[in-house]
């Protein structure tokens, strides 16, 4: 194997990035993408397509919190080692340090625009839309057209319902590799308390209230509380689902977020704080991890809890659906990298893109974030500790019915309007109707300025 020298690219994203972005807090992004930045502001990056030794450099960038704080590089360099033997390429890589994904992707724009692109890029399931209208993703297909037989594998082996969702107008741009749900996960200590049994996997509403009840007689006085509200729109999104609305229509023509569904669910939550079910919502301490220790019995999360119950050794903990309100539509979201619209080694970028879907890169991934493999055949040892967790397999696949989580063209927008018509209703100071209505305008204007 190639002895290869593995190049750190930090200068960016810790110089100057980070200058510009100094005003970023948690959960908040105070700078958008330009919405008129297309393909043609975008030029190609000015560094080598290959080191001395002439290994080509395909560089990579993503999210700076996949480098882990322990080993460093060494889970990625494990995952991208058969990739540069075979391809006698280096995979350098460009971490690009993000309080959440609206503020990953403006800052991977402003590389972009600045000439400094990458390759290919980690784009998160909520950048999708955006990346195509900005114009900064580049498509697979003339790729796919003198590879078949790799497209034939990846579609005989990926979740249907997932396979094409990075199809657009008849374009593939990302191929996904591993996927995250949405579930309601309980700590089964406060449970035992509570004197409460696992519900079934699939419950409804009615149910969940009665639960609430009886967790908020059995904590009271004792510092805990019966249920953590969603903190952010992803994870507020699936409850939207349950109560058969949105942020946007599905086809993404119309914001429904102020219908009278969207309205009664905001409803709910101010009224779990107003009678005690729920504490306010506290950007200084973590909803998931709250989860942990305890201070809550239910939340909901992905398959990334398992993270934090690994990190504090605690496994006493189930999973199971969002309850059902007037139905049931457990969503997804998806890993993928897609191909920058400036590179200079097209093949090569591409080649890596279906590196990510074999099963060996997919499994690893799977491991590493506590992730769901998209392909069904692929078989992971998951950690021995699992096996202590209640209804594991709910968060081990997805079900036929799950649908995509909304990803607007004006999702870092989203995630600003969100985050404070969220904070400003469980605050006190708005009710649900006036929230609902106001933010939705807000949606309709940053949406508009996309189509304008």
């Amino acid at each position: 194997m190639l002895q290869l020298k593995r190049k750190m690219s930090w200068l960016l994203t810790a110089a100057l990035l980070v200058g510009m972005f100094t005003g970023c807090a948690s959960n908040n992004v105070s700078d958008a993408p330009n919405p008129d930045a297309n393909s043609n502001t975008l030029t190609e990056s000015e560094s080598s397509n290959s080191d001395a030794s002439g290994s080509k450099i395909l560089r990579w960038a993503f999210a700076g919190d996949m480098v882990s704080e322990t080993e460093g590089t060494k889970p990625l360099e494990e995952l991208v080692a058969n990739f540069e033997d075979s391809n006698n390429c280096t995979v350098e890589f460009i971490p690009i340090a993000r309080d959440n994904w609206s503020d990953y992707l403006t800052k991977l724009q402003t590389m972009m625009v600045s000439g400094n692109s990458p390759d290919v890029f980690q784009n998160p399931h909520e950048g999708g839309k955006m990346a195509d209208n900005l114009g900064i993703n580049k498509s697979l297909n003339d790729f796919i057209d003198e590879h078949p037989e790799l497209w034939q594998d990846y579609i005989d082996n990926t979740y249907e319902s997932v396979a094409y969702v990075r199809q657009v107008d008849g374009e593939i741009y990302a191929l996904p590799f591993c996927l995250q749900d949405m579930v309601l996960w309980i700590n089964l200590d406060r449970f035992q308390e509570a004197g409460l049994e696992i519900p079934d996997s699939n419950w409804k509403f009615e149910e969940f209230e009665e639960y609430l009840e009886i967790s908020k007689q059995a904590s009271e006085g004792k510092g805990w509380y019966p249920f953590g509200l969603p903190h952010d729109m992803s994870s507020y999104n699936q409850w939207l689902y349950n109560f058969d609305t949105g942020y946007f229509n599905d086809d993404y023509t119309e914001v429904i977020f102020d219908n009278e569904k969207s309205i009664e669910l905001l409803d709910f939550f101010i009224n779990c704080v107003n009678q005690g079910y729920s504490p306010i919502p506290d950007t200084n301490y973590d909803g998931w991890q709250q989860l942990v220790d305890g201070y809550v019995a239910m939340t909901s999360c992905g398959k990334w809890m398992l993270n934090y119950c690994e990190a504090a050794d605690f496994y006493n903990v189930a999973a199971v659906q969002v309850p059902e309100k007037y139905q049931s539509r457990p969503q997804y979201a998806i890993y993928s990298v897609e191909v920058c619209n400036t590179t200079s080694q097209y093949d090569l970028a591409c080649q890596f893109c279906f590196y990510t879907v074999t099963p060996e890169f997919e499994a690893q991934w799977a491991i590493n974030d506590s992730a769901i493999p998209a392909r069904s055949d692929v078989e992971v040892e998951w950690p021995q500790e699992w096996d202590q967790v209640q209804n594991l397999d709910l968060v081990q696949s997805i079900p036929e019915n799950a649908h995509s989580l909304q990803n607007p063209v004006c999702f870092t927008e989203l995630v600003n309007i969100w985050n404070s018509m969220f904070t400003s209703a469980m605050a006190g100071e708005v009710n649900a109707e006036d929230a609902c209505i106001s933010a939705a305008e807000e949606i309709r204007s940053a949406n508009d300025k996309y189509s304008s």
